[in-house]
Parts: structure tokens; sequence; C-alpha cells
């Protein structure tokens, strides 16, 4: 499986994965995010911190927009991203400040298998 993922150019950001066989580098954050949702087919969304939470909500607002077409979106770790989920059902739907339709195709699971599986249509 090649595994692409555009890299951002931080002064304190981490190396990149290593399992990478094609590695983009980009300077904007926009560029970055747009080559990002472009081209996927789906979406594997592994714990981070910040940088990963803004590009799962800039999927999310892409998506609730139509400015993006929807794909599968695995989230994995139900530990670590079961509460956020469980805050935009209880919190945002109801208070009507989403569409609950938009978050009815996000999948938690908690391992790559199962997300490969979601992935690919199995």
């Amino acid at each position: 499986m090649v595994s692409r993922r555009p890299h951002i150019e931080l002064p304190y950001e981490q190396a990149a994965n290593p399992h990478l066989t094609h590695q983009l580098h980009f300077h904007q954050f926009l560029t970055r995010k747009l080559m990002l949702t472009r081209y996927s087919r789906g979406f594997a969304v592994f714990p981070g911190g910040f940088g990963t939470a803004d590009e799962l909500l800039e999927l999310l607002v892409a998506f609730h927009t139509d400015r993006g077409v929807r794909q599968p979106l695995v989230l994995i770790d139900t530990a670590f991203w079961g509460g956020l989920i469980d805050w935009f059902r209880l919190e945002l739907g109801s208070r009507q400040m989403i569409d609950l339709y938009n978050t009815d195709f996000i999948q938690v699971v908690d391992d790559h298998e199962a997300a490969l599986k979601i992935l690919l249509d199995e």
C-alpha cells in the first residue's frame, strides 16, 4: 500500500513517517489541506494534537458545506476519539448547531485492520 501524506514544514515539527513512499512539502497550511482532501478517497485519522484535530474539523466543515465529496472517515482509537464524537452528537446536534447527518458516516474503530476494511469497503 502506497502511503502519501502532505508534509508541512514547521520549525518544531517531528520527522516524517518512515513508512512514507512519497512525500510532498508545503509551506502553507491552506495548500496542504487542499491537497490532503482533494485527491483522497477516504481518511484514517489516528490520535494526534492540534494539527490532527484541525485537519479532522476541516474535513467535517468541507463535508458539511458541500465543498468536498463525503468520503469514508475512520477514526482509530475509540478511547481517544469517542468523547469528541459524543460531544458532536450530544452538544452540537441537540442544539441544532449541526445536522446529525454530518456525523453518521464517521466510524470509530480500535485497530488498523478494521479501518482498512472500512476504507476498502469490504
